[in-house]
């Protein structure tokens, strides 16, 4: 009786530890007002990411694929050098496809949540979590920028985009993109004018323990996103151009 009273104690302590807060996180994070919407065009500089299958699916409509950084992001209170892209909206650091295999079309609310798929990583970024595929003319692409082109940014930059996706079973077809500024570890998610319509999307993200999560739509109906930008700034890192 004193053990079972032992676990439900931390059970209430890590449920409310959760934080679910559309402003700020338990860790921190912040969004930034001078977050000027401002869409880069990669493809000239982009690289296509291969994306594998998850179990008998198609890996246009179930997959992930790796990206090495050339520079490592520091994502919460850990620096990163890995990630693996999924083909339903959303990045995951992790080192390989060992550890995240991109298949998780079934986004969690609220969330910070344990995600479905296996192997998963609990660290993730949601730019539009859903039930994605390709549209048969899109992409998954990334590109490093030495120095940024975003004029709100300083320092360099991996982009990752979304191109031509699209809801599955919808014909809307969109566009989204993540920016990790490595230097000042701001997350910029941004979207094209093509706003797609649903209230079945997580966008935001979460820590690996499950304490904090940045929220901006689960399961409801979506904001504007059509050429809207959302920054995030980590709270221990600091620099000129995004104070």
């Amino acid at each position: 009786m004193k053990y079972l009273s032992i676990v439900l104690l931390v059970l209430s302590v890590q449920l409310n530890a959760r934080d679910v807060s559309y402003i700020a996180d338990a860790f921190g994070y912040q969004t930034l007002g001078n977050c000027d919407s401002q869409y880069l065009s990669i493809q000239n500089e982009a690289s296509t990411v291969t994306l594998v299958a998850v179990g008998g699916s198609d890996a246009n409509d179930e997959g992930g694929g790796t990206i090495s950084l050339t520079e490592p992001f520091w994502f919460y209170n850990k620096s990163h050098e890995q990630l693996v892209v999924s083909s339903n909206g959303y990045l995951a650091f992790a080192d390989g496809l060992n550890a995240e295999n991109g298949g998780d079309f079934s986004n969690d609310c609220p969330f910070p949540s344990i995600p479905d798929n296996q192997p998963q990583s609990l660290q993730r970024i949601m730019p539009f979590h859903d039930d994605l595929e390709n549209s048969g003319n899109g992409a998954i692409r990334t590109a490093y920028y030495a120095s940024c082109p975003n004029i709100a940014a300083s320092g360099s930059c991996t982009v990752i985009e979304w191109s031509n996706w699209r809801i599955r079973g919808q014909n809307d077809v969109f566009s989204f993109q993540v920016e990790l500024h490595h230097q000042s570890s701001v997350i910029k998610i941004q979207y094209t004018g093509n706003n797609p319509s649903t209230n079945s999307a997580s966008i935001g993200f979460q820590q690996t323990e499950l304490f904090s999560g940045q929220v901006l739509s689960c399961n409801q109906s979506i904001p504007n996103l059509s050429d809207q930008s959302f920054c995030y700034q980590n709270p221990v890192i600091f620099i000129d151009g995004f104070e």
